[in-house]
């Protein structure tokens, strides 16, 4: 009885998500889509800028959470001033644009460089756009998993202390880890999935074309 009324509620949750925002996101989309088919006969297509958007936001969340998550797990194991220094650091992190920390890594090889002559030589301009586009979302998000991580390491560390008293292996440790966390692991990804998504911003900066940029387009 319980687990059907489990099964009703996640159904209707669902629903609530797909009629509040999925259906209005998607026939918003269609209709640009439409619109820019006219305008112009090489727009991207809204199937390939819905996939776009989904494998930049499923890469980015599980590299960040690949990243961050044992340094949360890590962190409990530090001294308490320590970890409220480096707590600080990660909201601190935050805080700062992941725009801006795609202008930084843009001007790594600013205009005049030998490293812009080449990219531009080899045609790798947009290759490398990309490239500092993946690594300022990853830099800017890699926080949220591991300030996750720490929570729940914090609230239970019975596994820290079987691996303690089993002398156990730092591979059999990163197993048993993602065995035990791995719901809490797959939301992580889906959290920074979704912020990642909606980072229009940087997507404009490196000329990527997702969602949130033909969205905002209709508004």
């Amino acid at each position: 009885m319980v687990i059907k009324k489990n099964i009703f509620l996640t159904l209707i949750g669902l629903g609530i998500v797909f009629i509040v925002v999925l259906y209005p996101a998607i026939l918003s989309l269609f209709l640009v889509s439409d619109k820019s088919e006219i305008a112009s006969v090489s727009s991207p297509s809204s199937i390939e800028i819905v996939l776009r958007t989904l494998i930049w936001s499923i890469v980015v969340g599980i590299v960040a959470t690949a990243i961050g998550w044992p340094v949360g797990i890590r962190l409990v194991s530090l001294k308490r001033n320590t970890q409220r220094a480096l707590l600080a650091m990660f909201v601190m992190t935050l805080i700062i644009p992941a725009y801006a920390i795609f202008y930084v890594w843009w001007q790594a090889w600013p205009s005049g460089t030998w490293l812009h002559a080449i990219i531009v030589e080899y045609g790798y301009l947009g290759v490398a756009s990309k490239m500092c586009l993946a690594i300022a979302l990853i830099a800017w998000s890699w926080p949220i998993p591991a300030l996750i991580s720490s929570m729940v390491a914090r609230s239970d560390n019975s596994l820290s202390i079987l691996n303690q008293l089993d002398n156990t292996s730092i591979f059999r440790k990163g197993v048993l880890r993602i065995q035990k966390d791995i719901k809490i692991i797959s939301v992580s990804i889906l959290i920074v999935a979704a912020i990642t998504a909606s980072n229009t911003t940087c997507f404009d900066l490196a000329q990527v074309v997702t969602i949130g940029n033909e969205l905002r387009s209709v508004i």
